[in-house]
């Protein structure tokens, strides 16, 4: 419903949240992945009204608040619902769904809840923390990278991992811990190990790359050696370049013969 932090001793409850569940559990120890699925309806309103700028402080509050109030149809234009504030554009005339969805929803045990006519519904999905690593920080990112690549995932086909679109012409490259995105070319006499690579990239003969992460539009020119590097979108490595322990931010240029340890580089 909100942030922690949004309240002190004290939190209120909506008497209508009472009347429907009489049994409530307060948690406080989850931990947001900021994964979020929602109606195309809603997306649309978040076009409509540009007061709202974050999902998770803003927009989901909004939904939740919304959810629990009344709304009142067939009503003359100078009147107005209880507990419904005058929101332009209104959130109830986008959440409408179609005939087939009503039936379906009426078919199911869902049907059987007491909130089965609420035009607006919000839902949190709560997982074994096993299933899922949040990977907020550069860290983070990087380390679950890495995990996949030791858990090999059990992905089992191997074009799970290396995409049908992508050229491959080396015969130094590992398939076993490597994934490789769509419209990739690797070219020969190129060794690739622990690495992913992604979409749109050019890897270019006589380079050496293990334990990197290449996002898309990466272009590595001849004769090049990374090592345990990131490698933001549309970003150039010249030839001769050696990295190692890098991050190198996107559309950035490393200049030809670079020998660069533990380096940051950005526009």
């Amino acid at each position: 419903m909100a942030s922690a932090s949004d309240y002190e001793e004290t939190m209120p409850i909506s008497s209508s949240l009472l009347n429907k569940c009489s049994n409530l559990k307060l948690c406080s120890k989850l931990l947001d992945s900021h994964m979020y699925i929602m109606k195309r309806w809603l997306v649309n309103y978040l076009v409509k009204d540009v007061n709202i700028s974050t999902l998770k402080g803003e927009l989901l509050p909004f939904v939740v608040k919304k959810q629990l109030s009344k709304h009142c149809k067939n009503i003359e234009p100078n009147e107005k619902c209880e507990d419904e504030e005058d929101e332009k554009p209104d959130i109830f005339n986008l959440s409408k769904e179609s005939d087939i969805e009503t039936k379906i929803r009426s078919m199911s045990c869902f049907g059987n809840t007491t909130n089965f006519e609420e035009m607006i519904k919000c839902y949190a999905c709560v997982i074994d923390s096993n299933i899922g690593i949040r990977a907020n920080t550069l860290y983070d990112y990087c380390r679950v990278n890495k995990i996949i690549h030791k858990l090999n995932m059990h992905l089992g086909e191997e074009k799970d991992k290396i995409s049908p679109e992508a050229e491959i012409l080396s015969n130094q490259f590992d398939k076993e811990t490597c994934f490789v995105g769509p419209n990739t070319k690797i070219m020969e006499k190129t060794s690739i190990k622990s690495s992913t690579i992604g979409s749109r990239c050019t890897i270019n003969s006589k380079t050496r790359i293990t334990d990197c992460i290449l996002m898309n539009g990466v272009t590595i020119e001849e004769r090049c050696v990374l090592q345990n590097c990131i490698v933001c979108h549309d970003a150039v490595i010249s030839a001769g370049c050696e990295l190692k322990d890098c991050l190198i931010s996107g559309s950035f240029k490393v200049p030809s013969g670079g020998n660069l340890i533990y380096s940051i580089y950005n526009k």
